[in-house]
């Protein structure tokens, strides 16, 4: 992509808020529902409005303080009422053998697959052998994760930056990214890019945009509530995104808080209770959009007591969905 395909294809995005804003919405500009045997979201049921499939609660493994075995953390989160995990990948053959036999025993899902190269490995460095290794890490991590029976892998594409222009990290990224789609389709397991603070894809419209123009339903979003708070709703996003959102990751930000104490410390609420937006129109958004995945908690962890705690508070979320589903 040229210096004139990104301004054109910069315009034609434009161009959708303003003709084309319903396309955007219904998920329809290029990705025209989930393939056969996709896991986990995927997209409007037939049907329509009305036919809200359940969602399911989920922590990351990290979450779980203490210094037990991968087995021991997978009984604490069953035992706190969590129905699956998200895991790190690629990793070790004999730690891929642990994290399935844990999954076995207790009969816990793999919620989700956080690629383990996010931030270190990206897919929109100047180095093109560089952009191989973040790939070929990332394949290993879909092949894994098929071993797992994961529905996805996150990734984060890359970090725009003073040394990174925009125009170099929308072409480098979506260049590797048209090439994963056919391993994430063998793998029948779908690469979610998060909305992160990486100054990149910063729009709900561009961030459908740019999966539209990999065009592939195994490439769409892992939509990260919390993240957008900062620069915007995330009721917007979710409608936007519709069915290119692949899993959601959950939790609260204050802005108040960002501002007085630094950015980061904007994430020290809890779900629900505290935090500077309204769960309630997040919950009718995934209603209206037909959201069928995870609620995957990435907030601070610890011992059983906190991560019971966590699993209360995304059956407030559920609640939440239930209770905005039966006003459909």
């Amino acid at each position: 992509m040229n210096r004139r395909e990104f301004i054109a294809g910069s315009a034609i995005a434009a161009a959708g808020v303003v003709s084309g804003v319903s396309a955007l919405a219904q998920g329809t500009l290029s990705m025209r529902g989930a393939p056969t045997g996709a896991r986990g979201q995927t997209g409007r049921a037939p049907g329509g409005a009305g036919r809200f499939s359940p969602i399911r609660k989920a922590v990351s493994l990290g979450m779980i303080s203490g210094g037990g075995s991968i087995l021991d953390k997978f009984n604490v989160a069953k035992e706190c009422g969590i129905d699956g995990l998200e895991v790190n990948c690629p990793t070790s053959d004999e730690n891929l053998k642990e994290l399935i036999e844990a999954r076995n025993e207790t009969r816990l899902q793999i919620a989700g697959i956080m690629f383990a190269g996010n931030w270190s490995q990206n897919l929109t460095d100047h180095d093109p052998a560089k952009r191989k290794a973040a790939a070929e890490a990332i394949t290993k991590a879909l092949e894994q994760a098929n071993e797992l029976g994961a529905p996805h892998v996150l990734v984060v594409p890359g970090v725009v930056n003073a040394q990174m222009s925009y125009e170099d990290a929308w072409k480098n990224s979506l260049e590797e990214l048209v090439k994963l789609a056919p391993v994430a389709e063998r793998n029948r397991v779908k690469i979610g890019i998060e909305n992160v603070w990486n100054s990149f894809l910063l729009s709900p419209v561009e961030m459908a945009y740019y999966l539209d123009q990999v065009n592939s339903p195994w490439v769409g979003c892992l939509f990260d509530i919390g993240n957008i708070v900062n620069t915007g709703w995330p009721e917007h996003w979710i409608r936007t995104l519709n069915r290119r959102i692949v899993n959601l990751h959950i939790k609260g930000f204050d802005r108040k808080l960002a501002d007085s104490k630094g950015k980061w410390a904007g994430f020290g609420v809890k779900m629900q209770d505290e935090g500077d937006f309204d769960w309630a129109p997040v919950a009718k958004a995934l209603v209206d959009v037909n959201y069928r995945g995870w609620l995957i908690a990435e907030v601070g962890g610890g011992d059983k007591a906190v991560i019971q705690d966590v699993s209360n508070r995304l059956d407030k979320m559920v609640e939440l969905v239930r209770a905005a589903s039966s006003d459909a």
